[in-house]
């Protein structure tokens, strides 16, 4: 039996105000920052499209070269890693398809799946990609009360091949990779409704450990440091990548971090993660930005009422909820993707400055709502 080390953790939930301006200047910083470029993903009333932008500091325009993003549609399933965006669709004839867009090469490939089974007997729960493999978590039916689960591991580097199954007991419904394993979040649907982690050897393609978890996990990434994280609503794991030890941290009620539900996650080279956070009662906002540092489990939390005045919430860049967040690491801003009130097609980007010394930098209108950005 694994044993749980416990952490019982009263968060700290800052919630941090900026420097607040009445017609969006700001004062010039001494420190100009560093030339920087954004690939930002737009999501146009479900067509995807890239928009190259330039970074020097706080001067931020928009790229006259095209963007290397091929506009495609929204997937059934995404993967976002360091550089790379994986899109997973499922086509008319029920046929699997993946593309993988490196931003740090500039190219994108797509990649079939599925073609030796009856795809319309299957349905795809989780994708995700490393440089030399491609990992598609499934499950078939076999009859009407019986499953079988596997994950399908691809060659990335080659544009032929069939891939490996690997049979799981339990239905994958996430995946996380460290120390050339696979971490696979599982839920038994049959007996006892308890979620469970298979470990799967990415030399060997063999499940080489498996762990029975508490019913509720509603996520699993990989950390900052390498380590496994799964989320509940009022806890998280942290998984040595190594060992395989687990160490549980509890939050008391009304502390929750609320990363669990994020769609976007960033993490600075101190292992701190920028996410966008379901608000709660911290803000008149759905979902807002937040930074979580899991060395001493404290939140930032970023409410727009807190940096932004009335008049630019509402009426200048008339903000109606975060969509994405992410972290220039090199210049230290906050990257801060929002939709705008009553449009399914127009956002925005917000830059802001961290704590300690938060300031909003910028603004830019985007044609499109962002859904993912990656910094070179």
């Amino acid at each position: 039996m694994k044993t749980y080390n416990l952490f019982c953790a009263l968060l700290a939930l800052a919630i941090i105000g900026c420097t607040k301006s009445d017609d969006g200047s700001n004062p010039t910083d001494n420190n100009k920052g560093v030339k920087a470029s954004y690939s930002l993903i737009l999501n146009n009333k479900g067509t995807l499209s890239g928009l190259d932008l330039l970074v020097q500091g706080e001067e931020l325009s928009v790229s006259e070269t095209e963007s290397s993003f091929e506009v495609a549609e929204e997937p059934q399933l995404r993967f976002q890693g360091d550089g790379v965006l994986g899109l997973y669709y499922t086509r008319g004839d029920c046929r699997g398809e993946i593309t993988v867009h490196d931003f740090n090469e500039g190219r994108a490939h797509t990649y079939s799946v599925f073609d030796d089974l009856e795809p319309c007997g299957l349905t795809a729960n989780s994708i995700l990609t490393t440089a030399t493999e491609i990992y598609i978590a499934y499950e078939t039916e076999v009859s009407p009360k019986k499953k079988k689960y596997y994950v399908r591991v691809l060659d990335a580097t080659s544009d032929e091949n069939g891939g490996i199954d690997v049979l799981l007991d339990e239905k994958p419904l996430q995946m996380a990779f460290a120390n050339k394993r696979l971490f696979v979040l599982t839920l038994d649907e049959d007996d006892t409704g308890k979620n469970g982690l298979a470990v799967i050897d990415s030399n060997t393609k063999a499940v080489i450990h498996s762990e029975v978890l508490s019913t509720g996990a509603r996520t699993i990434f990989t950390g900052g440091e390498g380590n496994i994280i799964v989320g509940y609503d009022g806890l998280h794991l942290t998984i040595d990548g190594t060992t395989l030890a687990i160490t549980s941290t509890m939050y008391q009620e009304g502390s929750e971090p609320n990363f669990a539900q994020a769609l976007t996650k960033t993490f600075d080279d101190s292992g701190k993660m920028y996410y966008d956070m379901i608000a709660d009662n911290h803000s008149v906002y759905p979902v807002i930005s937040a930074v979580y540092d899991f060395s001493n489990n404290a939140a930032v939390l970023y409410a727009y009422e807190n940096f932004l005045t009335e008049t630019q919430r509402k009426f200048e860049y008339a903000i109606e909820s975060t969509t994405m967040v992410s972290f220039d690491e090199n210049n230290n801003y906050i990257l801060i993707g929002y939709k705008k009130t009553g449009s399914s097609d127009k956002g925005g980007l917000l830059r802001i400055k961290p704590a300690p010394d938060p300031k909003l930098i910028d603004n830019l209108d985007t044609e499109g709502v962002p859904y993912a950005i990656f910094i070179d």
